[in-house]
């Protein structure tokens, strides 16, 4: 499969494999057997681990922190590539739970008192790493909160570990609700959701902190730039951050003329208080008969200037961006 998978674009094939092709066709096998116990599953997200690498052009070491936070749901900064090790002891342990009613009606009284095979076992593997408390109940039949303590440990041990403010502010970064809707968005040409092999790359190492280059020096600004690759997305000089930042106005201007409100970009004879223009207008009244008037924005959190706010709150560059915003 995952030769196969490299013949496809990087969008397409990450999408396949998180929703596909991965856990999604092992679960079945996870939450009735007890794959827990069986070193395959080791070997198993080895290749996987061997297959996002080459589809992503990204290198995973051993023992590598952006592997394991890859394997973390999207909602906590991963890539939602679940990792068999962690999900097998909390899938056996949600569906032993869902079926033992079920049991209790088929088993014969005389055996009811004897526990599911390997539950135990299963419980005791769940609880290393961790002090929270089994789910019980109707809470018990759901896999996602058996699977919660291991993945909300994991992101935090990623957090307590970060070895300075720039993994750190990375990390409260994509945790933020918003940073992942691109994992989620359907790989569409016709509509521009459809991003190219290199884009898939380079957004998959900002999220992850792998590497994304070799260390140079900037030739806009002589800047030093790191095996990060981050500077460009601040870099004073560079052509990008103007592309981004025309995107952004036109998908805002797309999404008005949907909506049949006429809208300008860049109005003429409209001025900021910084003697600047905003970046559009509609031409009709937007609400309570006044204009809508919008100014967008792209700082970027892991630039040096933003390090110190960035690395405390997730989210605080983009308030402190909307602050200034609102004050103009």
């Amino acid at each position: 499969m995952g030769a196969r998978l490299e013949h496809f674009s990087a969008h397409d094939a990450m999408l396949l494999l998180r929703n596909s092709f991965a856990i999604p066709k092992l679960l079945y096998l996870l939450r009735t057997s007890p794959c827990f116990q069986s070193p395959i599953i080791m070997s198993y997200d080895e290749s996987l681990k061997s297959i996002v690498s080459s589809v992503t052009n990204i290198q995973f070491t051993a023992d590598d922190p952006a592997w394991t936070q890859a394997t973390l749901p999207i909602r906590l900064g991963g890539l939602g590539i679940r990792s068999a090790v962690q999900l097998a002891p909390s899938a056996f342990l949600a569906s032993a739970a869902a079926s033992l009613n079920l049991i209790k009606i088929i088993v014969p009284s005389r055996l009811q008192s004897f526990p599911i095979p390997h539950q135990d076992m299963a419980l005791s593997i769940w609880s290393q790493g961790h002090d929270n408390p089994p789910p019980l109940g109707t809470a018990a039949c759901i896999q996602k909160n058996w699977d919660a303590s291991k993945v909300m440990k994991t992101a935090d041990s990623l957090l307590e570990n970060a070895c300075d403010d720039v993994t750190r502010a990375r990390l409260l970064a994509v945790s933020a609700k918003e940073s992942g809707a691109w994992l989620h968005a359907l790989p569409i040409s016709s509509v521009g959701l459809r991003m190219d092999d290199n884009t898939v790359r380079v957004a998959v190492g900002l999220r992850l902190g792998s590497t994304l280059g070799r260390p140079h020096i900037c030739v806009h600004c002589g800047a030093e730039v790191d095996h990060l690759a981050t500077h460009g997305l601040s870099c004073k000089k560079s052509e990008g951050r103007h592309h981004r930042h025309a995107a952004i106005n036109d998908i805002l201007h797309r999404a008005l003329s949907s909506a049949k409100i006429p809208s300008r970009l860049e109005p003429s004879g409209l001025l900021r208080s910084d003697g600047k223009r905003p970046d559009g207008v509609t031409m009709v009244p937007w609400k309570q008969g006044k204009l809508l008037v919008w100014d967008a924005t792209c700082p970027d959190t892991l630039a040096p200037s933003y390090r110190g706010i960035a690395s405390i709150r997730s989210g605080a560059v983009a308030a402190a961006a909307e602050e200034r915003k609102e004050a103009m």
